[in-house]
């Protein structure tokens, strides 16, 4: 990436030195990128804000110049008052046009015995790709006294009407396991290299 793809490369580096989060793979990084430079999505959700922000922000950015008609934007979601503040403080000044961000609160219900937490209020978009790494799977971080849910928003979405979406799931075995037994005609696909799970479109007759 460092050489192929500089300016990303410092973006990714200057927010990892900013940012108190840990952060994602590198290899996670450049796939994103890849993906969404190569399938131009216009209504992207990210559930977790983060690096990624500003790697899907890029993306868009780098669509748009080489595709003045192409108009992507992305809604990110997170849970946390303090990493909502922290992402919008540190995020580059000339990718900002490309992102909403929203602070939502973390819900949790029950989807055919599997608990699963999600954001309360998503704004209603036609969105045609999702990257899911939040909200956290415990009411409160790493705490084991809470149970473990999976992420859910791409189920509500779809059960509200959403046409179809594709998503990238990042680690998140948990969710994995979930989604695969209540969406069991779906094609969903594990890289044990990138750790990424990809789940391919998803319409309302999967559910």
């Amino acid at each position: 990436m460092k050489h192929k793809h500089p300016q990303l490369y410092e973006i990714i580096n200057v927010m990892l030195a900013k940012s108190q989060s840990t952060g994602a793979e590198f290899s996670d990084y450049l796939h994103l990128y890849n993906f969404i430079n190569r399938t131009n999505p216009k209504h992207i959700l990210e559930c977790g804000s983060g690096v990624t922000t500003a790697v899907i922000a890029y993306s868009i950015e780098i669509n748009h110049q080489n595709d003045k008609s192409y108009q992507g934007h992305l809604v990110t979601m997170e849970e946390d008052p303090f990493y909502y503040e922290q992402i919008k403080s540190i995020f580059p000044d000339n990718l900002n046009k490309h992102v909403t961000f929203i602070h939502s609160e973390r819900v949790e219900t029950s989807y055919d015995g599997h608990l699963g937490s999600s954001y309360s209020k998503i704004p209603p978009a036609p969105y045609d790709f999702m990257f899911i790494d939040g909200p956290t799977d415990r009411k409160y971080f790493a705490d084991l006294n809470y149970p473990k849910c999976f992420n859910a928003d791409i189920i509500n979405l779809i059960s509200s009407g959403n046409e179809t979406i594709e998503a990238f799931l990042d680690q998140r075995i948990h969710t994995l396991t979930a989604l695969k037994k209540l969406l069991p005609h779906n094609r969903i696909t594990y890289n044990p290299i990138t750790k990424l799970s990809h789940i391919y479109p998803l319409s309302t007759n999967d559910i």
